[in-house]
């Protein structure tokens, strides 16, 4: 056995401006101060045994995360100000020379906006009257824009909701049907208060039943709409599994007050799937970066280069381009702007290298290299 330490931000008024250690249960746990970025109050640090790295990393995205939402629960009961559980640092073993935690965020510099403007510009022209899509771009910067795990896959699951609209199917029901329904709809709301949650499920839902029709709940909508749209490549699980697994924690965090397991990356798959469904109610968002139409999605990551690149440069042996055009090629053809700002040109440029560097600023593609040879 291996020991392993795990470090979670924390977000709230609160700043921890001390370090304190204690003891929770098996595992020692330490409050640290992190005053140098102001967004983060603190940062909650566990030391756990586990017999490898994978193992640990699992510890941390399921015990250790619902240990760390129990220690702030405490703090914030205590100190009557909210602290919440944000995402983890990297897992490291304790004896590890380096464990420099570094927080950046994307920086919303000249050329970063320049693409923000084309896409404000793509949407709004495309966007119209579609109240859907703009509730759904309301939820979708909300949860990325709050902290807590729990806040934010509620807020990206309502988004999709707001992208769907729900079936109604005419069933044709026989009166002996109709009856049966009104008998079981007559017992169930004697079982249950009419004015109560439950209650009002049911009579709605049995009320469609016996107008004759059947409307599909939110989560079907949703998988239909996702099994439509959706590029099943960019999950490494069945869309089916990842509709299922974001609206059963929905709905144990909004209809039992739970804290859910792995709720860190049950949030990042909310987000995920409402930006993919997003991307595929948007398609123009992405258009007059690589020509005026929308340009051929490629995955991530962007190392994938020997497919990105001759598309960047439109297969033109010719073509000059900047470092910033390219990444806001790049950006349209992988649809993530961190993923293309971290493209490295220069290191790409030179002998045997796909690139070939002009001038300090500009490069095109080198005619040398077998993109068909190297794939």
């Amino acid at each position: 056995m291996e020991r392993y330490q795990a470090a979670f931000r924390l977000h709230g008024p609160t700043k921890i401006d001390t370090k304190y250690e204690f003891r929770d249960s098996i595992l020692d746990v330490t409050l640290v101060p992190k005053n140098n970025v102001d967004e983060i109050s603190g940062v909650l640090e566990f030391e756990y045994e586990a017999e490898n790295r994978e193992e640990a990393e699992e510890i941390a995205d399921t015990k250790l995360d619902d240990r760390a939402r129990i220690v702030t629960g405490a703090l914030s009961f205590t100190l009557e100000e909210g602290i919440s559980v944000g995402s983890r640092y990297k897992v490291t073993p304790v004896d590890a020379a380096c464990k420099e935690r570094v927080d950046s965020t994307l920086q919303a510099g000249r050329d970063v906006l320049s693409i923000a403007e084309q896409v404000h510009t793509n949407i709004t022209e495309s966007i119209g009257d579609e109240e859907s899509l703009k509730r759904a771009l309301n939820w979708y910067s909300y949860g990325l824009s709050t902290k807590a795990s729990e806040d934010r896959l509620v807020a990206f699951w309502t988004g999709a909701e707001a992208l769907v609209d729900k079936k109604t199917e005419n069933m044709g029901l026989s009166d002996s049907q109709r009856d049966a329904i009104e008998a079981a709809k007559g017992q169930l709301m004697e079982d249950f208060d009419g004015d109560s949650q439950v209650g009002k499920w049911v009579g709605g839902h049995f009320g469609s039943l016996l107008a004759g029709s059947d409307t599909e709940s939110d989560d079907e909508a949703v998988l239909r709409v996702a099994k439509e749209r959706v590029d099943e490549s960019q999950f490494s699980d069945e869309i089916e599994e990842v509709v299922e697994t974001v609206y059963n924690a929905r709905n144990a965090i909004v209809h039992q007050g739970m804290q859910i397991e792995a709720a860190a990356l049950k949030a990042n798959l909310a987000e995920k799937l409402l930006r993919e469904l997003l991307i595929s109610s948007l398609p123009a968002a992405f258009s007059n970066f690589v020509g005026e139409d929308e340009p051929m999605r490629i995955g991530t990551p962007i190392i994938y280069y020997k497919t990105a690149l001759p598309l960047v440069f439109e297969d033109s042996y010719d073509l000059e381009l900047t470092r910033d055009e390219i990444k806001k090629r790049l950006f349209a053809l992988h649809r993530d702007l961190s993923e293309a700002y971290r493209f490295p040109a220069r290191n790409f440029a030179g002998e045997n290298e796909p690139l070939l560097q002009v001038d300090e600023e500009t490069f095109k593609l080198n005619p040398g290299y077998d993109f068909e040879e190297n794939e």
